[in-house]
């Protein structure tokens, strides 16, 4: 970014995911408050912490072709839906999508939507839904 502070739009080709989510937050949080702007091509795919990242933009551009994955996170004890929605687990990602603009209950519907093996692609009714405010 200081080096291209022009960039307006990040194009995501393919991201299956994040290694750290620690690191991936900082990303998500940078895209935002930066006002940068994401875009899905017609093949790109992201999925779990890449979905984070594409959704922490300010405005969404979806190729009609591209997908978008969620699924539930796997803890180092359990996965993340066997948690109490109270537990301390939950935190990070309900403050991230709170201060994304991304109302918690999409948190809660990756975690019902497939199990950390598996992985669901949003349907174009779930993506309205979940995300119309940013289209």
């Amino acid at each position: 970014m200081k080096k291209h502070p022009e960039i307006k739009t990040l194009v995501l080709n393919n991201i299956p995911g994040s290694i750290n989510d620690e690191w991936n937050m900082k990303a998500c949080h940078l895209t935002y408050t930066k006002g940068l702007e994401t875009e899905l091509l017609e093949n790109s795919i992201v999925e779990s912490g890449g979905t984070d990242l594409f959704v922490s933009a300010k405005k969404l551009h979806i190729a009609k072709g591209a997908k978008i994955g969620v699924h539930s996170w796997d803890g180092a004890e359990k996965p993340a839906i066997s948690y109490p929605k109270t537990h301390d687990e939950h935190k990070m990602f309900l403050d991230l999508y709170r201060q994304v603009e991304i109302d918690t209950a999409f948190y809660w519907f990756t975690l019902k939507a497939a199990p950390p093996q598996e992985m669901h692609y949003m349907t174009e009714k779930e993506i309205e839904f979940y995300f119309d405010h940013k289209l």
